[in-house]
This record gives C-alpha cells, sequence and structure tokens, in this order.
C-alpha cells in the first residue's frame, strides 16, 4: 500500500468499494453547491420546483402559440363544421 499524496492522470476503474474521504461539494452532494435561477425560482436540485405561468418570458398570445389550431375563438366571425353536442345553457 502506498502512502503519502499522490497525483493521479488518466482514467481509472475501480471494481471494489472506495474507502476514505473526498472532499469538496462532489463527496457528498444531494444538491447543487450553487443554487441557479430558472424563470425567477431558485433551483438546487434537491426538490422539484413550481415555475409560475407568469414567470415565463416567452408564452403564446393566441391559442394557435399553444398549438391549437382548431379551437372556438371568442371573437370574430368562425364557422364551425360538424355535430356538436351541448349539455349546458348556450349564452
Amino acid at each position: 500500500m502506498t502512502s503519502g499524496n499522490q497525483t493521479i492522470a488518466g482514467t481509472k476503474t475501480f471494481s471494489s468499494t472506495i474507502s476514505g474521504n473526498v472532499s469538496g461539494n462532489a463527496g457528498t452532494a444531494t444538491v447543487l453547491q450553487t443554487a441557479r435561477t430558472i424563470a425567477g425560482v431558485s433551483f438546487n436540485g434537491g426538490a422539484n420546483i413550481a415555475i409560475p405561468f407568469a414567470n415565463l418570458s416567452s408564452k403564446p398570445t393566441t391559442i394557435a402559440g399553444y398549438g391549437i389550431t382548431d379551437g372556438v375563438t371568442m371573437n370574430g366571425d368562425q364557422t364551425i363544421g360538424g355535430i356538436k353536442t351541448f349539455t349546458g345553457t348556450i349564452v
């Protein structure tokens, strides 16, 4: 067994458990050492985050922007084809 400090270069493959201490964040990391901000929400990797819709900078402004190409619009004239069944009051 070798003792003292050593510098080891290159890729090493270990077939058994490594014993001893690993220094720095990598030895015990369960979270990022420095949190990152994603859409205004701090994220350190320790838990899921919820990003408020209002925080998104590039959100669609039309139904088509969401990929909906056959939706009924609220304004303007529109021709609606096919059989439609309504179960509530139409206002």
